[in-house]
């Protein structure tokens, strides 16, 4: 559907196919054991299957987005996003049992890995909000990963390091790195000193499952076992999913000028039809299970595509979904409002304010010098005016 625009960047998750095997598996596990509210964290690579395919995202949207409409309303006071970094929340249902939860996939920055705190800090914030006996008990944060910023970026090192502290923690976080075995075009070599790209996770002492990508079925039970950690010991845990990028860095790169052996063996892979969804087919068929409708499925899929293409072209304009819940009555601003807020406020409330800033309880004695030098200080200076 997306081939009349062979220039866009999809940023393809082909090749980690099983990341959204990881995900179903997760959110369903998640939701079973009582998690009504995911915070989700996520790249680009893979970001259109996780929000299509995993979490109801309307592919006309996404369409229109990429023939070149903004995804805000023409009125709207504020600009458009690149399509890599689109975000939804929805209420979805997971797994063979039906699980349902809230998941909230956040907006993704192209600084990869700044999502990483602000997803720990809203599922923090919804804790808080939902006053869970235990921490964790109902909310949980799920963070996605590529291997070269999960051992290159700072931001990583730093997140784990407040994961276990009383004040920070949110009851464990799951990690899943997914792991293409090359950073834009750098090998593990050259992008890092430790001999896995998980190794930074060690730090929290966090436990570190390396998955083959190839077996489904493993990596449907790791999935389930992540889950089972974070819930019974509300520490973080770490997914290793081993797999490879099926292309460049965006399908406008040529990974062979950098990467040729690599991408030979990857190509040869593919053209002999041993794609990850092929193999998996192949093993449901040697087992005796029927795979014959997979194809029909896949046409049909196609089909629906095309039709929402066309609808995309010519579809309404978009609206804007968000504040609601708890924001409900707040609204957006738009490009038409003619509103003067008086944002001042009066002098007798900030003194006020300011007093109690600096007012110690009854019962509480601070350090004489402390006191001298900044609280009675500041009390008079507040008085004086």
């Amino acid at each position: 559907a997306v081939a009349p625009h062979g220039c866009v960047s999809r940023y393809s998750g082909e090749g980690q196919e099983p990341t959204l095997v990881v995900l179903d598996s997760m959110f369903a596990s998640l939701a079973k054991a009582g998690a009504m509210d995911l915070i989700v964290g996520m790249p680009h690579r893979g970001r259109f299957n996780v929000l299509c395919n995993l979490l109801g995202f309307e592919e006309s949207k996404l369409f229109s987005k990429i023939v070149g409409n903004s995804e805000l309303p023409d009125e709207f006071f504020g600009t458009g996003d690149v399509t890599s970094h689109l975000f939804t929340s929805r209420v979805g249902s997971f797994g063979a049992q039906g699980n349902e939860a809230r998941v909230s996939f956040l907006p993704n920055p192209s600084h990869l890995e700044a999502v990483n705190p602000v997803a720990v800090g809203k599922a923090r914030a919804k804790q808080r909000v939902a006053g869970e006996s235990r921490r964790g008990d109902r909310v949980a944060t799920v963070l996605l990963h590529g291997d070269a910023a999960f051992a290159g970026q700072g931001i990583v090192a730093e997140t784990f390091s407040m994961a276990n502290l009383e004040h920070f923690t949110v009851g464990g976080t799951i990690h899943l790195v997914v792991n293409n075995q090359v950073g834009f075009t750098a090998d593990s070599k050259k992008s890092r000193s430790t001999t896995y790209c998980t190794d930074i996770a060690k730090i929290a002492d966090c436990p570190i499952l390396h998955v083959n990508g190839q077996d489904i079925e493993a990596v449907h039970r790791v999935a389930e076992l992540a889950v089972e950690y974070r819930d019974r010991f509300r520490k973080d845990i770490v997914i290793d999913l081993q797999g490879y990028r099926l292309h460049g860095h965006n399908e406008l790169d040529e990974p062979s000028f950098t990467n040729p052996r690599m991408y030979q063996e990857i190509r040869k892979r593919h053209q002999s039809g041993m794609s990850l969804p092929a193999i998996f087919s192949k093993e449901l068929s040697e087992q005796g299970i029927d795979v014959s409708a997979i194809e029909k499925d896949v046409e049909e899929y196609s089909e629906y595509l095309r039709g929402e293409l066309q609808k995309a072209k010519s579809g309404p304009q978009p609206s804007v979904n968000s504040l609601a819940g708890f924001w409900e009555g707040l609204r957006q601003p738009y490009r038409s409002d003619k509103v003067q807020v008086d944002t001042g406020v009066d002098t007798k409330t900030l003194r006020r304010i300011a007093l109690q800033s600096v007012s110690l309880p009854e019962n509480f004695k601070a350090h004489s010098r402390l006191e001298r030098m900044f609280i009675a200080g500041r009390q008079r200076d507040i008085e004086n005016g």
